[in-house]
């Protein structure tokens, strides 16, 4: 899976320099009788801005996945593939052939772009697999740990904002891209106080910096759309409107835990001779 990463270099839309021929392609490690050669590290070392120990630790670990996605039987179709590759395109605005395009003038053919996305969909299977083991997180947990810990919990008292209200949410749109008709379009600037305010409103307003939009949001007479203009005094915020983020990050956190356990475990166990 780690013998190009570009899948790393798909998500983040940035391909790295090739490394020069003269690399020893010499052994550097053997795990299980799979070899991972200096050329491996380097390449991994110069993709991933690594140490030589860290590329090495992760093209063990890389070794180690693909065994365990051999013996649980893990496989991917072309469709998933193809949905994949559809998926990203989306995501950068781009039609599959566009994306096929783009990634084939940046050096990486149909071919590779495939596998690599194949590779990516099955360490997630085996991901899940793995973590399905972790331990649930109820909003009790969540609730007692936001308790114990309400200092990391503290925000903003108050938001100011100006509201842009309308039937049609286009018009709203043209606003928020610096059109500036503001026909069918009323006008406001309100201070929110999140003590009293909806936790799924909380949470926007407490991710949209000064002077940003937030996203268009249903309203009683229509869609609205609010422009922070600033944040102001000190208060700990509602569970409610912390709730889900919280409950993400306990998750997160779990699954993390079950998934470094089980591979800590897996090395233990494994025959790993590291050679130079």
């Amino acid at each position: 899976m780690l013998k190009r990463t570009i899948f790393i270099a798909i998500l983040l839309l940035c391909l790295f320099n090739p490394l020069k021929a003269e690399t020893v392609n010499a052994i550097a490690a053997i795990v299980d009788n799979e070899p991972i050669t200096l050329f491996d590290v380097a390449q991994t070392k110069a993709k991933l801005n690594l140490t030589d120990a860290e590329a090495l630790n992760l093209l063990i670990k890389d070794r180690l996945e693909q065994a365990q996605i051999k013996a649980m039987g893990l496989s991917t179709s072309q469709f998933e593939i193809n949905e994949r590759i559809a998926q990203l395109a989306g995501k950068n605005g781009m039609t599959p052939a566009q994306f096929r395009s783009f990634m084939a003038q940046k050096g990486v053919n149909a071919a590779d772009l495939s596998e690599d996305v194949r590779n990516a969909i099955l360490q997630e299977k085996l991901y899940r697999a793995i973590a399905a083991g972790s331990r649930s997180v109820s909003e009790e947990r969540a609730k007692a740990y936001y308790e114990a810990n309400k200092s990391e919990f503290e925000g903003y008292a108050n938001v100011k904002v100006r509201v842009f209200r309308s039937t049609d949410a286009r018009a709203l749109e043209a606003r928020i891209n610096g059109e500036n008709s503001l026909a069918n379009v009323s006008v406001a600037e309100e201070d929110i106080a999140i003590s009293g305010a909806r936790p799924e409103l909380v949470a926007v307003l407490m991710q949209t910096s000064d002077g940003a939009y937030t996203p268009i949001m249903r309203a009683p007479s229509g869609f609205e759309v609010m422009q922070v203009l600033s944040k102001y005094g000190r208060a700990t915020l509602p569970f409610d409107s912390v709730k889900d983020a919280l409950l993400t990050q306990m998750f997160n956190a779990e699954r993390n835990k079950t998934l470094n356990d089980y591979f800590e475990k897996l090395r233990a166990k494994a025959k790993i001779e590291i050679i130079r």
